[in-house]
């Protein structure tokens, strides 16, 4: 399956969701599926292997619910912080 350039690199990507998902917020894109009016990711936890999550590939480029990384939550309310404080009122 040929990719669109935009979601090419997310198959093997690392990210850290902002919020816990079914206990875990460090996961990896195992793969992609097209599907009516895009893609989705499929993702699994990286310390347990069964847990695994599905949704719109788009949605990771959403850097309020997920960081590229793998981050610590420390890390990630830092940069939300600095974030609120460079944003125009």
């Amino acid at each position: 399956m040929s990719l669109p350039p935009r979601y090419a690199h997310l198959v093997g990507s690392k990210f850290t969701a902002t919020a816990p998902i079914s206990g875990w917020c460090q996961f990896h894109v195992v793969g992609l599926r097209k599907v009516e009016g895009g893609y989705d990711a499929e993702l699994r936890a990286s310390c347990e292997a069964t847990v695994e999550l599905r949704l719109p590939a788009k949605e990771l480029f959403n850097r309020e619910a997920w960081s590229r990384g793998w981050k610590r939550l420390s890390e990630l309310t830092k940069v939300e912080a600095q974030r609120e404080i460079t944003r125009p009122p």
